[in-house]
């Protein structure tokens, strides 16, 4: 998967790949849209609402598992099945 979406890195800053119609992950972002991320002064903003700005390719994939988010340790052991107790 990560070889088609690099495959895109000429045509588009964000390449996202995406299944059902959805967006997920991992995102490939340039070095140019990371150079003007880091060097940005403005805090209010989010990265989705900031990378919004450039140019953005969705890849259709078959792995549902790039819907999948782990944004807490509850998520990840849930992920895992495990118990953080």
């Amino acid at each position: 998967m990560l070889k088609a979406l690099i495959s895109w890195k000429k045509t588009a800053d964000v390449i996202c790949p995406a299944c059902q119609g959805k967006r997920g992950h991992p995102v490939l972002i340039t070095g140019k849209a990371v150079t003007d991320i880091i060097s940005e002064s403005n805090y209010d903003w989010n990265l989705r609402e900031y990378l919004d700005n450039y140019q953005n390719e969705s890849v259709p994939v078959s792995d549902p598992n790039i819907l999948v988010n782990i944004n807490t340790p509850e998520d990840y052991a849930r992920l895992l099945g495990r118990s953080l107790g």
